[in-house]
């Protein structure tokens, strides 16, 4: 039920994949990643813990000694005081899963930062939903907050666009999208002025104005912002 890829280079080095089919129970669907590096600060969005929409991260210490990690969550609505979240540690040659749901419960929709205090840990998400659009991820981490940054790897033909943004900042974020197409690049209407609370996450439908061919986003913000897409191919299925 599962494939291990090991892709090797004298130039690229090792880089690692590996690919499952969930249970129905746990959201179903076909999950690919690539395995997770040590990570300073890493940041994921779109994930959630609500009762159809249920994350939860994996830290892995890979050194002899015990490390120590922070999770900071946000939702549409601001910072999230999420308990037992502070300093959390993981033993030598140990993994550790944590429910998002055990920090913050009941909310659909979550962005999360991964804070590395002390030693050499990876960390994972995986991200499973049982909701309209069904089906279970091994979500990958953005990029970190930043004024410009591009999107990649928008499919065609792909249904339930939805672009996730995160301003963790202290001010408002006014972000504008344009579309990087296979002829060229312009700003969609419904784009053009989006704004961002200061400290919250804001998940916005991609309008039929963007197209559907396979395309880029350009992010522009004023402020720095972590971004990502998650698309429906189908009813039973979902990617970022």
């Amino acid at each position: 039920s599962a494939v291990i890829v090991e892709q090797q280079g004298r130039a690229s080095g090792s880089v690692g994949f590996f690919g499952a089919t969930a249970s129905k129970g746990g959201g179903g669907g076909l999950v690919v990643g690539a395995c997770a590096a040590v990570v300073d600060d890493a940041w994921f969005l779109g994930l959630g813990s609500g009762s159809k929409h249920f994350s939860s991260v994996t830290l892995t210490n890979i050194a002899s000694a015990p490390a120590a990690v922070d999770l900071e969550l946000w939702g549409s609505d601001g910072k999230i005081d999420a308990v037992d979240s502070k300093g959390i540690v993981v033993k030598p040659f140990a993994t550790r899963r944590i429910q998002l749901a055990d920090l913050a419960a009941g909310e659909p929709e979550l962005g999360l930062r991964v804070l590395n205090r002390r030693g050499s840990v990876s960390a994972s998400v995986n991200d499973q939903s049982t909701a309209i659009f069904g089906g279970t991820e091994a979500v990958s981490a953005t990029a970190t907050p930043r004024e410009q940054q591009v999107l990649g790897g928008v499919v065609a033909g792909a249904s339930g666009r939805t672009l996730a943004l995160l301003n963790p900042g202290p001010t408002t974020a006014r972000v504008e999208i344009e579309v990087i197409g296979p002829k060229n690049t312009f700003k969609p209407s419904g784009l053009e002025a989006i704004k961002v609370k200061a400290g919250a996450l804001r998940l916005v439908d991609m309008p039929t104005s963007a197209g559907g061919d396979s395309q880029g986003l350009q992010v522009t913000s004023d402020v720095p912002v972590a971004a990502t897409v998650r698309m429906a191919p189908s009813d039973v299925d979902y990617a970022y």
